[in-house]
């Protein structure tokens, strides 16, 4: 029987709809009361068969069709709606619960570069001014460096959710996806206040970068899906966009020294 369930994934929420046997797979993403913004319907079904073990995300007429091992189905962002299919259990693949997070997140991803945001591989911290978003590379010390911060003040410590509001400045969201350690997140929306490229370091300094080595930093760390023409060219406009509305810099970061004792943090 079908059940449907409303759930925040940060900057929008999602209408679920899915079977009773695959409602528990939600069980990690808040639910949402009243809905104060956009929302993507979202069905969930459950695969008899196998699926195919290949990677593929491609734009169709209609928006994206999506393959992994996992998961495969398609999302159109004119209507706000996806359609996903999980892959049976199998013991050597992932449980139901992370093929979901997974099918999730990747409807996310798509949904944010579509809107003239971005999913960027990195961990948000929340300061006084507004968000610090630092961008780094797995084993990059993402996850530790955002364990230095308060835990309410923490946005994410692995996938950053980015979207401009209506006067166009670039707000960051707290999201329900987090790494590898579990980290919970803040799930809150503050203005973009620095953004930094995260190397580990004996010693705590922030060094200025230019805006190229900035650009080039930003589509480094951008989760893309599909490789179109279309795509390749609204990523590079909002890295740009990034790069130029904020304070950019490489952080060298000594995990031993709190970087949130510098002025530019606060």
């Amino acid at each position: 029987m079908a059940e449907k369930t409303l759930i925040s994934l940060g900057p929008v929420s999602a209408r679920v709809n899915c079977s009773s046997e695959l409602m528990p797979t939600l069980r990690d993403f808040p639910r949402c009361g009243e809905p104060t913004r956009k929302i993507l319907s979202i069905k969930v079904t459950q695969s008899q068969s196998s699926i195919p073990d290949t990677y593929e995300t491609r734009r169709i007429l209609s928006g994206f069709m999506i393959q992994t091992p996992f998961y495969r189905g398609y999302y159109q962002p004119g209507k706000s709606e996806a359609e996903i299919e999980l892959a049976p259990v199998d013991a050597t693949l992932e449980t139901q619960h992370r093929r979901m997070y997974g099918a999730l997140r990747c409807i996310l991803s798509l949904h944010l570069t579509e809107s003239g945001g971005a999913a960027l591989h990195g961990c948000a911290v929340r300061g006084e001014e507004g968000a610090h978003v630092f961008l780094g590379k797995t084993g990059a010390g993402k996850t530790t460096l955002a364990g230095t911060a308060t835990q309410e003040n923490v946005l994410g410590d692995d996938l950053v959710a980015i979207l401009p509001d209506e006067t166009g400045q670039f707000q960051v969201f707290g999201t329900p996806f987090a790494g590898r350690e579990g980290m919970t997140s803040h799930h809150g929306r503050f203005s973009l206040n620095t953004l930094s490229l995260l190397t580990q370091s004996p010693q705590t300094r922030l060094e200025a970068i230019e805006l190229s080595e900035a650009v080039r930093g930003i589509l480094d760390h951008f989760f893309v899906f599909d490789e179109s023409l279309q795509t390749r060219s609204r990523v590079l406009k909002t890295a740009c966009r990034l790069a130029k509305s904020t304070t950019c810099f490489r952080s060298h970061v000594s995990l031993s020294t709190p970087i949130w004792d510098m002025e530019e943090m606060r």
